[in-house]
Formats: structure tokens, C-alpha cells, sequence
């Protein structure tokens, strides 16, 4: 891993699809998604406890709406 936290890869890409949520066709659980599998990919053993936080603690606030079904 380089000397680089497992985590690095998915919180960076996490955090850039987050910062420009509002310019991105892309809805919050989309987001979660992406960086869920990421980490799941990595077989990452926090992962569901990190996924948890990013969705309880991340922003809420994302240009697109998920359909309501």
C-alpha cells in the first residue's frame, strides 16, 4: 500500500464526488455506493462502520434527488 492508509483511494475519490455534489449528476446514496464498493474491493475489515459515518456524518446536501419508489 505504499505507506498510505487503506482507506486513502476511496476517501479521496469520496470526497471529491462530495465536494462538487452540486455539479454532479450523482445522488448521495450513488456517492455512498461508489465509495462502499471501493473499500469492499479492498476487503477492508471497518468497512460498514466507515460507510455508516461518511452516510450519517457526510453532507446531506447533493444537487440530484434519488427517486422515491
Amino acid at each position: 500500500r505504499l505507506g498510505k492508509p487503506w482507506t486513502w483511494e476511496a476517501s479521496l475519490a469520496h470526497d471529491a464526488l462530495c465536494q462538487y455534489r452540486q455539479h454532479l449528476p450523482l445522488t448521495k446514496q450513488q456517492v455512498t455506493q461508489i465509495f462502499n464498493d471501493q473499500l469492499a474491493q479492498l476487503q477492508w475489515p471497518l468497512r460498514r462502520l466507515y460507510v455508516w459515518a461518511v452516510t450519517v456524518f457526510g453532507p446531506q446536501d447533493f444537487g440530484v434527488q434519488q427517486a422515491s419508489s
